[in-house]
């Protein structure tokens, strides 16, 4: 996504107005002549192409569009990880160190001492030191996109860049097919994001998504994940969002509109995304809670047309148990739910609460709740088996 220097909006009123990349004939030509240079630089060093992409840039009168667009495409190129040069580093230190005991007249002197030493003309010793170092990494593979996509993705950085200051994300979402409606829901529980979704008119969803300026805690983290469910977003035929954004060089929240109308690249990786210690914990499931199979959850419909994600749903063969986990920053949500389960509107769900709510003040008494040791279980990081077990036990 585009950093805050890097990002091009103005207010109108209470409006945000983002500066969308249009593909004329300028900005076309600068995509191409970055995806051409970089494409061309396969092999290379990074701090070589670094230098030889600033011609490109400062020969364009558009600077700030030319380092947005370098900008997502390096970032989506594919860098080499540089040989580790730790052991070498350590081993010259150590010889240089000795030297010092019986110092040399001159610091050529002194180095040429410790290569040979080391074994190595002293150009070698000097390269490889830093050879790990980030300019060093070697460009393994550049995107397949074209000048209109790398425009596109910029576009999408923007979007993503302005969501890091949002209070709040309200979408509607008109596709009535249940796949697209299925995986946006379960993208969203995945990158925990606090989120309530009520049935709308037609068959649609309408999502009432919380931004990194409403949670109390890890606010940078939470705003990342919040960036990233962007493009799944993107992937639905038929949605429009409203968001209440505090841009970066500004005091008072504005109004952010979006919506498919804006050609925002879908990413079906991002939609169909499962972190790697989830899908690490699920694949350990079955040896450590016999009996039970891990199934896809089923969003959950309360009267009133309000919807429960579940994180994780578990079946015995003869029942199927959902479970839903309160992270860090989900506190108004779980006492929301609190109240539910005491209502008796959620027979078969289970609830999961993070021990990092206990840093909250405002927490404790929730955690205290008695529903939490009747319905649920306390975690770190994900649920212990013997903690679910013991919950699906009760």
């Amino acid at each position: 996504m585009l950093t805050r220097q890097l990002l091009r909006y103005r207010l109108d009123g209470d409006r945000l107005l983002p500066r969308w990349l249009k593909p004329t004939p300028a900005v076309l030509q600068l995509a191409e002549d970055l995806l051409a240079f970089w494409k061309g630089g396969i092999g290379r060093m990074r701090g070589e192409l670094d230098e030889g992409e600033s011609a490109i840039l400062h020969g364009s009168r558009q600077m700030l569009v030319g380092r947005g667009l370098s900008k997502v495409l390096t970032d989506a190129c594919d860098f080499g990880d540089p040989a580790s040069a730790e052991a070498l580093r350590a081993r010259a230190l150590a010889a240089s160190f000795a030297r010092l005991r019986q110092p040399l007249a001159s610091s050529d002197e002194h180095r040429a001492a410790v290569a040979a030493e080391l074994a190595l003309a002293p150009e070698a010793l000097a390269d490889g030191l830093y050879a790990d170092l980030p300019d060093r990494a070697v460009l393994a593979a550049v995107p397949a996109w074209n000048a209109t996509t790398l425009i596109a993705r910029c576009n999408l950085a923007l979007c993503q860049g302005l969501l890091l200051g949002a209070s709040e994300l309200r979408v509607h979402l008109r596709d009535r097919e249940r796949g697209i409606q299925r995986r946006l829901l379960r993208a969203l529980a995945r990158r925990r994001l606090c989120a309530e979704v009520a049935s709308a008119d037609g068959g649609g969803l309408y999502l009432t998504v919380s931004g990194p300026a409403a949670v109390l805690d890890q606010r940078s983290a939470y705003g990342m994940q919040l960036a990233l469910w962007l493009p799944a977003l993107a992937c639905a035929t038929q949605w429009s969002a409203q968001v209440q954004v505090v841009p970066p060089r500004g005091v008072h929240a504005a109004r952010m509109e979006l919506d498919q109308s804006l050609g925002l690249p879908g990413d079906l990786a991002l939609l169909d995304w499962v972190p790697p210690e989830l899908a690490a914990w699920l694949e350990q499931l079955p040896a450590k809670l016999p009996g039970w199979t891990a199934v896809d959850p089923e969003p959950i419909v309360l009267p009133g047309g309000q919807v429960v994600l579940p994180d994780l749903a578990l079946a015995d063969g003869q029942r199927t148990v959902a479970v839903e986990l309160f992270h860090r920053w989900h506190l108004v949500q779980l006492r929301t739910r609190l109240d539910q389960l005491r209502a008796g509107l959620l027979p078969g769900l289970i609830i999961g609460v993070d021990r990092g709510l206990s840093r909250l003040a405002e927490a404790r008494p929730l955690l205290d709740d008695p529903l939490i040791a009747t319905r649920g279980f306390q975690f770190s990081d994900l649920p212990s088996a013997r903690a679910l077990a013991e919950a699906l036990a009760r």
